[in-house]
């Protein structure tokens, strides 16, 4: 997929911050995902390393942090860069939330959707 900025500001290559709707907190010891209140069970946090197309609102500004995007629409603002064999594939519909990088939960509105944005913006 080739890097372009759809509209707004920014340039490819700009270096932004971008929050999602979690954090991590040790729980006896051990490193546990805590969502924020309200966040849909769909939702997982990016996994870094993986390459995403996402959708932001105007940044936030935060003093302490300076600007910062959260993807809109939680799970619909961002969506992993799969290969394009699987755009048309109809297996697509049998994939788990877990290669789609979602968290638990009925997914068939999200694929619906994630196929009609890697069909009209990973082209």
């Amino acid at each position: 997929m080739s890097q372009e900025v759809i509209q707004g500001d920014l340039q490819v290559g700009d270096q932004i911050q971008v929050a999602e709707p979690y954090c991590v907190v040790d729980l006896y010891g051990v490193d546990t995902v805590k969502m924020d209140v309200g966040t849909p069970t769909l939702y997982a946090p990016s996994k870094p390393g993986k390459e995403y197309l996402f959708f932001f609102d105007e940044p936030s500004d935060y003093k302490e942090y300076g600007e910062t995007y959260f993807p809109l629409w939680r799970e619909y603002g961002r969506y992993l860069v799969l290969p394009t064999s699987l755009f048309s594939d109809p297996d697509m519909d049998g994939m788990a939330n877990e290669e789609l990088n979602l968290g638990e939960g009925d997914a068939t509105d999200y694929k619906k959707a994630y196929r009609q944005v890697m069909n009209y913006f990973m082209k």
